[in-house]
């Protein structure tokens, strides 16, 4: 995003259409991450932890604690994990696996990766002038 807002800020692009196709395009991601996490769901994860949670480090009754914990708090879990860089990346999965429901996930992650990608690009929209091009 910082390049994208710094071609806008040269005039090749729109920071309208930027913000745009990157919240589309994150939004896609993240509901391919949401639907791995349902498919493999918590009691497979637990199934897996239980096998080998010694090397994970998660056994079945960390995932118990982190699904209930994620049954109170998850629309702001990723609300707020949209925007932390490398959180952003994960979060959907643990929303699928929690069983977290669709339209408070996709309105969550809407809000917060069009936050971040409006605020992304505009970081750098200064810095043509900063460096003279």
């Amino acid at each position: 995003m910082p390049l994208a807002g710094f071609v806008a800020a040269r005039g090749q692009l729109t920071l309208f259409g930027i913000v745009l196709a990157g919240t589309i395009g994150s939004l896609a991601g993240a509901l391919f991450g949401y639907g791995v996490g349902r498919l493999i769901g918590p009691e497979r994860l637990k199934s897996f932890s239980g096998r080998h949670g010694r090397w994970l480090t998660l056994s079945p009754a960390e995932i118990d604690r982190a699904s209930a914990w994620f049954a109170r708090r998850g629309w702001a879990a990723v609300l707020v994990g949209r925007l932390v860089p490398g959180v952003r990346t994960l979060i959907s999965v643990p929303a699928g696996v929690a069983g977290m429901p669709l339209m408070p996930f996709l309105l969550s992650t809407t809000l917060g990766t069009f936050l971040w990608t409006g605020y992304s690009p505009r970081r750098v929209t200064s810095l043509p002038n900063v460096i003279g091009t």
